[in-house]
């Protein structure tokens, strides 16, 4: 087993699925802020940052 996935396991025993959910599925945010900070010369357009709001607007909204 992964530690992601047992650290959701217990997120999800822990707190309420509603607010464990949204956080869980707001990846590709982090993941836009880690490729900024970590790669510098890597960028992205509007067409990544539109996506990953879309995707955490979805989850959030669903």
């Amino acid at each position: 087993m992964s530690v992601g996935w047992l650290a959701m396991m217990t997120a999800l025993k822990l707190g309420s699925v509603s607010i464990v959910t949204t956080i869980v599925y707001s990846y590709p945010l982090f993941t836009l802020l880690l490729t900024k900070l970590l790669l510098k010369e890597e960028g992205f357009g509007s067409r990544e940052i539109i996506g990953s709001i879309s995707i955490v607007l979805g989850t959030t909204l669903f």
